[in-house]
């Protein structure tokens, strides 16, 4: 009986493995076409005068997501991959719209302005989370925050 139960749980670990490896791929593909598009608009894209955007913000979005996916992946959790929006005063969006939670982050143009997240589990207002906060401390608040709203 010890037996089987070790062989199913190494097949449910092999498994979740290549789950998890499909989803980075998946992930790594859209990141590097949304970026592509993404630094290809020209001048005034949004004929409001917007400025192209700089690699440097896309490679926080980067950074961002898959730090966030990669401790979702390691405690098992499966969240979809979000939306990668451009703004016109050169910010990047994420923004997830799921049956579970939604959350909205703006990845700001430069690192000395702050990233704004808001996220919201539909009929739990306790789970409502709003933040301004420096970019090196978004993952601790958000990763725990998705965690606990997915469980």
């Amino acid at each position: 009986m010890e037996k089987e139960q070790e062989m199913d749980l190494n097949e449910v670990r092999s498994l979740f493995l290549s789950i998890k490896l499909d989803k980075q791929k998946q992930l790594d593909k859209m990141l590097d076409e949304r970026e592509k598009e993404i630094l290809n608009l020209q001048y005034n894209w949004d004929d409001n005068g917007a400025e192209p955007f700089s690699e440097d913000t896309l490679k926080r979005v980067r950074t961002i997501l898959k730090e966030i996916f990669h401790k979702l992946w390691k405690e098992m959790m499966d969240v979809p991959l979000p939306l990668i929006q451009q703004v016109p005063d050169e910010s990047i969006d994420i923004n997830w719209e799921t049956e579970v939670f939604e959350l909205l982050i703006n990845i700001p143009s430069t690192l000395d302005e702050l990233v704004n997240f808001y996220g919201e589990k539909p009929g739990h207002p306790e789970d409502e989370i709003e933040i301004r906060i420096n970019y090196d401390l978004v993952t601790r608040y958000l990763i725990p925050w998705l965690i606990k709203v997915n469980a």
